[in-house]
């Protein structure tokens, strides 16, 4: 089981990592968003993730909030990945947070970026992976998804 979250702050020019952008001293005062795999182990990490943010949140930042839930490597011809969605939605209403529409499909573009040490948006901005990345940056600033 691996769980990673992202601390972030939105600029005036959009979304920016809070560790690369302003270090982690100060991250802790910003929002974060979850990235998931539509898994069963990835959602006992949200559950687990949750605790320990509201564990955060009790003792050294009061105003820390979860952004939502974003599904990657996301692959909507398995049937498991559909029920699993379904699932990890009903636990982000729980936890008074979201999953977002835009999921990140799981694309070679991707790995292949990873590969290169380059961004995706780089490599190949045409992927279906970047378009994805796109997509999920114009919802979560809340403009139009672009299908």
């Amino acid at each position: 089981f691996f769980c990673f979250f992202f601390f972030f702050f939105q600029a005036e020019d959009g979304i920016r990592d809070a560790q690369e952008s302003r270090g982690l001293g100060d991250v802790y005062k910003r929002q974060v968003l979850i990235p998931s795999q539509a898994d069963i182990y990835s959602l006992q990490g949200i559950s687990q993730l949750y605790n320990t943010i509201n564990t955060v949140k009790q003792y050294c930042n009061k105003d820390l909030t979860v952004k939502g839930i974003l599904l990657t490597r996301y692959n909507k011809r398995s049937v498991l990945t559909r029920d699993m969605t379904e699932t990890i939605d009903n636990v982000a209403k729980k936890l008074n947070t979201k999953l977002y529409k835009t999921k990140i499909r799981e694309g070679i573009a991707l790995k292949e970026s990873q590969l290169k040490r380059e961004n995706i948006f780089n490599y190949d901005p045409k992927s279906k992976v970047a378009i994805d990345y796109d997509n999920f940056i114009n919802e979560f600033i809340g403009g139009k998804i672009n299908e």
